[in-house]
């Protein structure tokens, strides 16, 4: 998937910070941009899902990483 020229920005900021930067919580809404990003992400880098819609396979994950559950949906 091509990202918006915000996305390659973010992505570039974090790799260039990566030692400063512990996670990004993002909500993508589309859930491939956001296995991709993740997989994009550097080591040690978590995502954070704000996707209420795809937060189920999101959040298992699969054998390359998965992405943590920061949603509104889980607040009681």
């Amino acid at each position: 998937a091509e990202f918006a020229p915000a996305m390659e920005t973010s992505l570039a900021v974090i790799a260039g910070n990566s030692a400063k930067v512990d996670s990004i919580k993002i909500s993508l809404l589309d859930d491939q941009k956001e296995v991709i990003m993740r997989r994009r992400l550097p080591s040690g880098v978590k995502m954070y899902t704000g996707d209420d819609f795809n937060y189920p396979a999101l959040i298992a994950g699969d054998a390359q990483g998965y992405s943590h559950a920061l949603l509104g949906i889980f607040d009681a």
